[in-house]
């Protein structure tokens, strides 16, 4: 028995032991039970879009870059969003603006600071404050101009 053809028994019998589902699916003659079959074997095998809802990929394992532990500066993309926020230390806060992911965080002036998806997080010399670089080479320019 492959694969699909076990999650689908599991889905039949995980419905036939809930309270109240299993009377309702012993009054169902064979033809119904085999239609309802059918149809989770055919979701099973293609998702399709159910109520108007969208179909998404499947889900893989993607290998995600590990962070370095002395980072200094990370962008905040919508692939490495969640790991971004998870590595900041101090007031962070992910939100949406938009629709769109952001986070906000605190800088070494206490202000709160908005960071948008391609948008550079650098860590400043305060342990848990930040401030955000939206081009990393006019920062790099500034940052050289400064240390003259």
């Amino acid at each position: 028995m492959d694969i699909n053809a076990t999650l689908v028994d599991l889905i039949i019998n995980d419905l036939k032991s809930r309270k109240g589902l299993s009377q309702v699916w012993e009054s169902l003659d064979e033809d119904q039970q085999n239609e309802i079959r059918k149809c989770w074997e055919e979701l099973v095998q293609e998702p399709k879009p159910l109520c108007g809802y969208p179909t998404y990929p499947p889900v893989t394992k993607k290998a995600q870059p590990s962070l370095p532990e002395n980072a200094k500066a990370i962008q905040f993309t919508d692939e490495m969003k969640d790991r971004v926020f998870n590595s900041l230390k101090g007031n962070v806060h992910a939100g949406f603006e938009h629709g769109e992911p952001i986070l906000k965080v605190t800088t070494v002036d206490g202000k709160v600071a908005v960071a948008h998806l391609g948008d550079w997080i650098v860590q400043d010399t305060v342990p848990g404050t930040y401030h955000i670089v939206n081009d990393p080479d006019s920062h790099a320019e500034h940052m050289k101009h400064e240390q003259q």
